[in-house]
């Protein structure tokens, strides 16, 4: 039940302002960022206090126990924002119910709220038909491909690109939820090329991979380079003939563009590995790069 303090007027002043600064800073829509303010003001007794003795908000805002309960706020909806997918229990809910759906309308549904529940792919979802289009043009002559890092994106581009769902495709992700979903739908949909497993790059490639006409590092690269920059020489080793990486041209909580420095990571790769940068698009929110291996590439296969 929602507490009626938070209609006094001096509440409601508080709430709207630092709704309105949550929305300016984050991406996160104002009517959100307003629930989520009530949602952990209301659970504050030293600012309900506060708030019920006060004559006007800057009184309040002026309080350690408001910076204090400000500051905790930002900090939640700051790492809830950089989540990249949804509660353990939900996606695993929703591997079950696809699992279990008996007709396409179901099955198409319960695919949509896969996507939706993992940032990469909900990120992608206003600029499917561009993403899906550069990665058909790059793609014309592969019959193989390697996804790795693949999150749930194996499901969009199985449903909705013609030119993957003959071929062979590995999609390996250290996430076992994000793998679920992926061998989830690969059986509902009696795709028998299709093949999902658990994997990091602490393990390096396997040795019965076989050499992969294509594969994707959407998104993976930036990441590795900020978390576990020594593995890099690792993705350089992918076995492939050409790679498609990529990056984000807006953060993923707050708003603001790192389009530049996603982008020089992903040239810094591609210098590092010795591979050679053939093609460069971007979608709404995605910067894509397509690498080819030399016979001088600097790292052995």
């Amino acid at each position: 039940m929602r507490a009626e303090w938070l209609d006094l007027p001096v509440a409601r002043e508080v709430i709207a302002s630092v709704a309105e600064g949550l929305a300016a800073r984050y991406r996160v829509e104002p009517d959100t960022a307003r629930r989520e303010v009530e949602r952990i003001f209301s659970a504050n007794r030293e600012l309900e206090k506060a708030l019920r003795g006060a004559a006007c908000a800057r009184d309040v805002e002026r309080l350690r126990v408001f910076k204090e309960a400000e500051k905790a706020l930002r900090k939640e909806l700051y790492y809830d924002l950089r989540r990249y997918r949804g509660e353990k229990s939900a996606l695993s809910d929703l591997a079950g119910r696809l699992r279990a759906a008996n007709d396409p309308e179901t099955r198409g549904q319960m695919v949509e709220a896969i996507l939706a529940a993992h940032a990469s792919t909900r990120e992608r979802l206003l600029h499917r038909s561009r993403f899906i289009g550069i990665l058909a043009a790059w793609s014309t002559s592969a019959r193989t491909f390697l996804d790795v890092g693949c999150g749930v994106a194996p499901l969009l581009l199985a449903r909705e690109a013609p030119w993957c769902r003959a071929a062979a495709y590995t999609a390996l992700d250290r996430d076992a939820q994000a793998i679920d979903c992926v061998a989830a739908f690969a059986e509902s949909h009696g795709l028998d090329w299709l093949k999902a497993r658990t994997w990091t790059l602490n393990e390096d490639w396997p040795e019965e991979d076989a050499r992969y006409d294509m594969a994707f590092l959407l998104k993976l690269v930036p990441v590795i380079h900020r978390q576990e920059r020594d593995l890099l020489d690792v993705l350089g080793r992918v076995p492939a003939h050409r790679l498609i990486i990529s990056g984000s041209r807006e953060a993923l909580a707050k708003r603001g563009s790192i389009e530049r420095r996603e982008r020089a990571v992903l040239r810094s790769f591609a210098e590092r590995t010795g591979l050679t940068c053939i093609a460069e698009e971007e979608t709404g929110d995605e910067i894509l790069m397509l690498l080819e291996r030399t016979p001088h590439s600097v790292v052995e296969m």
